[in-house]
């Protein structure tokens, strides 16, 4: 009975259970929501205009705000206020109005250049705007905020700038040399950059902000394996006398990543087992890391962030395929990895990486989408992309989805099944071509690489019988693309935007090798179409041949009539010049007499060249970062930078006091300081500094196991001194000779202390150096006068020399003068003249008092 009651204490427990949560459920379900209340808020706007006072045709900066963040702004950082309007009422009281957006923290900021001189008024007007949510059903009210400036004729001074340095520098560059951004661009490797798109290329291909070494001048190499002749005679032919160099498809070499100074490369991957990262510093070659559990990486990046707390910029690694990982570049260390990666990437004008990719639906349509780094990496998993702060969720797997700006169905034009491709990205369009393996036209289509939207298609016919696709594409830059027309060697250019011809056929290049055009690169004034035979440059604006360049006369060496430029993607540009290497392509073997040119892509002349067997066919290992030429030398598997290195200079004088009226020797050194070991067993720092003119044979002796030239010359060095009475005494030039000794004979004007100066300005080999010393020159001796020597005024020291000082060989000084009497001194027979004549008074004297005396 007990246990009946319990239990029936348990039904009507739930029994009355049930009724509440029925009653609760009713009243629930026909009780209507709640609304918020209505309310109406003020809002308080503010507005600065700096700098004032301004100089008419300078810019100014307008900042203006409300104190209240838009109250969906946490939750969505892109909901913003609407409409800041800023009313502009210049002196001649005409206006102008700007409407724009405000930012995530309700502020905006517009630039604007006054044209007249006068007093200009701006106006911040905030209309009001009413926010309402579940929970939200307000309206802020309208708010204004006025300022004035003025605008005077003369222009106001900025802070001056730090000029672009002559001497050495390094990396890190001080934030505040501004300006040193035009030679500082980094090398991103294995991607395009906006403006520019390589022919077939696997590079950067152009760095439009760094400058470029002006000699063949070798910083330092380091060797990536065996490499040179094996030896022995059962290796003596030709084809098998070669360490393997990966110049195909086992690359050796890929194109290097330069961030920040630093070079990142990978092991070859030509080696099992094919993985491993190095870091080092690009100027001394000092590693930095390395992490052998990095496959390898394609290319690198530098997001720039920019939110209303932070700005500043990110430095990655990236290694890819499938899937896309990043690493930090400080540290070689994984952050993340971004799972079903595919597409073209390129680097944005922000520095931060896009990937389009292109997928067919059917013969007619496909879907065109465009991920981007920041949504894509700057959160985790699936928590939305926050514009207030880019935040790399380490060890992270993100899915390609999560990154995608946009994703939108476009119609394609294939011209074989569904078989399209991007064929580049340049100027702010997506170019995408169909495809088929022999063809007599080709469809082209542009789309919009900030929507998607289709822009424009053509079916593509510039004469081509029978053309194949590989030669077709040329480089594309500034939004020209080119093609080739290999059966009669023409050029074309059309514009990205519209698919127009801009100009062609060109005048048709005859000769045979260049059929085999194969890599291009411009530079937005140029196209340089390097062929087999030769390269050519050709106007970006008219398609007018600029100029030519050959490689000699191979003579016996290879089946060319001239050395080839074969290889796919060793054309490069940079600070001026075009870099062009002597290769052949594929399985063919080495051949003597290769070199590296450097061409001026002004006149086409060549400039400098360097021995060496550089480059591979599908590689692209050059890169151009911080004024240094990156390059993999075949002919000892060695990696070349070449650049402009240190120099120290050195003066001595006597230790002891030089008199009055004698020359004094002046000698010293300059030799290279640069951080490399030669082949000759020594190091690089402390041999002898070469003239430009004789660097490329010096440097294929000290690293090439070639002959020392004879006729090596050194540089100019430049003497000057202060002389005891503070006057600069310029001495004069003379130039080191191949043991980097030089010296000079110089004649003092005064005694005294003087100090001496010894500079070499620098070539384009080396960076300046000087060093000083002093010495002493002592009065002249002077004998005993006959008679008090009249006292004379002192005369003033000439502040230049009269003489003409002599340069002689260090190795065989001239030898001293014995001092000379001085010319207003007795000489010496009248000395002994008036010593008899006394003689002989005493005598006489002496005589006559005995006489007197006998007397």
């Amino acid at each position: 009975m007990k246990n009946n009651k319990h239990t029936r204490n348990q039904t009507v427990t739930a029994i009355v259970l049930v009724l509440m949560l029925t009653i609760a459920f009713s009243v629930t379900t026909f009780v209507p929501s709640v609304q918020a209340a209505h309310t109406e808020s003020d809002t308080y706007a503010f507005i600065t205009v700096a700098p004032d006072p301004v100089g008419v045709g300078q810019t100014v900066s307008a900042m203006y705000w409300l104190v209240e963040m838009n109250p969906l702004s946490g939750a969505n950082q892109e909901a913003v206020w609407q409409d800041f309007t800023l009313v502009i009422t210049k002196p001649d009281e005409t206006t102008e109005t700007i409407v724009t957006d405000a930012n995530s923290a309700a502020g905006a900021v517009t630039n604007y250049t006054p044209d007249q001189v006068g007093t200009y008024t701006f106006t911040f007007k905030f209309l009001g705007e009413q926010i309402t949510t579940s929970t939200i059903d307000n309206y802020y009210k309208p708010s204004t905020a006025t300022t004035s400036i003025t605008v005077q004729e003369d222009p106001i001074e900025a802070l001056p700038q730090n000029p672009i340095p002559n001497d050495y520098w390094q990396r890190p560059i001080n934030w505040e040399n501004q300006i040193w951004t035009s030679i500082s661009g980094n090398w991103f490797g294995d991607i395009h950059l906006w403006s520019n798109w390589q022919a077939h290329g696997k590079t950067q291909g152009i760095n439009p902000d760094t400058i470029a070494p002006g000699s063949a001048h070798v910083m330092w190499t380091f060797p990536i394996a065996f490499g040179g002749q094996i030896g022995g005679s059962m290796y003596t032919d030709n084809d098998k006398s070669n360490y393997f160099v990966g110049k195909s498809y086992k690359e050796y070499w890929m194109p290097p990543v330069i961030i920040n100074g630093v070079m990142f490369y990978n092991s070859p991957l030509g080696i099992p087992p094919r993985t491993g990262v190095t870091a080092v510093n690009l100027l001394t070659g000092e590693e930095i890391w390395h992490n052998e559990n990095i496959p390898s990486i394609s290319f690198g990046t530098v997001y720039s962030e920019h939110n209303p707390n932070e700005v500043g910029g990110w430095p990655y690694l990236w290694s890819t395929g499938s899937n896309y990982t990043m690493y930090d570049a400080n540290t070689g260390r994984e952050i993340l990895t971004v799972t079903g990666m595919s597409g073209t990437p390129i680097i944005d004008p922000t520095g931060q990486l896009l990937v389009y990719r292109l997928q067919p639906i059917n013969a007619t349509h496909g879907f065109l989408s465009m991920w981007n780094q920041s949504r894509g990496t700057g959160s985790r998993g699936d928590e939305p992309w926050n514009s207030w702060a880019y935040s790399t969720p380490a060890g992270a797997v993100l899915s390609y989805e999560k990154g995608i700006q946009w994703n939108v169905t476009v119609p394609i034009f294939p011209q074989t099944g569904t078989s399209v491709s991007i064929w580049a990205v340049n100027d702010g369009v997506v170019l995408v071509t169909g495809s088929a393996s022999i063809q007599d036209y080709q469809t082209e289509a542009g789309y919009s690489a900030y929507t998607g939207e289709l822009l424009w298609h053509t079916n593509r016919s510039i004469g081509m019988i029978q053309e194949t696709t590989a030669c077709l594409p040329g480089p594309v830059a500034n939004g020209v693309y080119t093609e080739h027309n290999k059966q009669v060697g023409t050029y074309y250019a059309f514009d990205i935007h519209t698919g127009e011809l801009l100009w062609g056929p060109t005048e048709p290049d005859t000769n045979a090798w260049n059929s085999l055009t194969r890599q291009g690169i411009g530079d937005g004034d140029k196209f340089v179409m390097a062929g087999v035979a030769s390269a050519r440059a050709y106007n970006a604006q008219t398609g007018g041949l600029d100029w030519e360049f050959f490689a000699p006369s191979a003579g016996l060496e290879v089946a060319n009539p001239t050395y080839p430029f074969e290889g796919m993607y060793n054309c490069l540009i940079g600070g001026g010049l075009t870099f062009l290497s002597v290769t052949n392509s594929h399985g063919n073997q080495l051949f003597r007499g290769a070199k590296m040119y450097a061409v001026n892509m002004t006149t086409g002349e060549e400039e400098w060249s360097i021995d060496g067997f550089y480059g591979e066919a599908h590689g692209g290992g050059h890169a151009l970062a911080d004024g240094c030429l990156v390059a993999h030398n075949m002919y000892d598997n060695q990696i070349y930078i070449i650049g402009k290195g240190r120099s120290a200079t050195t003066i001595s004088a006597p230790n002891t006091a030089q008199p009055l009226g004698l020359s004094v020797l002046l000698q010293g050194t300059v030799t290279d300081q640069s951080p490399g070991d030669t082949c000759l067993g020594i190091p690089a720092a402390g041999t002898p500094a070469i003239s430009d003119q004789h660097m490329s044979q010096w440097m294929s002796y000290l690293y090439m196991q070639k002959p020392k030239p004879a006729d090596a010359t050194g540089v100019t060095v430049h003497l000057t001194a202060i002389d005891p009475n503070g006057n600069t005494q310029d001495i004069g030039y003379t130039t080191s000779n191949s043991l980097g000794n030089y010296a000079i004979e110089w004649e003092p004007p005064v005694p005294g202390l003087y100090t001496v100066t010894a500079t070499f300005e620098g070539s384009e080999s080396y960076f300046r150096s000087e060093a000083g010393t002093s010495f002493i020159v002592s009065e002249a001796a002077s004998a005993p006068a006959a008679s008090p020597a009249t006292p004379q005024q002192p005369t003033a020291t000439p502040s230049t020399n009269t003489q003409t000082p002599t340069p002689i060989q260090p190795t065989t000084p001239s030898p001293s003068t014995a001092p000379q009497p001085a010319t207003n001194a007795i000489p010496t027979s009248t000395y002994l003249v008036v010593g008899a004549t006394i003689a002989v008074i005493a005598i006489a004297t002496a005589v006559a008092i005995a006489i007197r005396k006998r007397k």
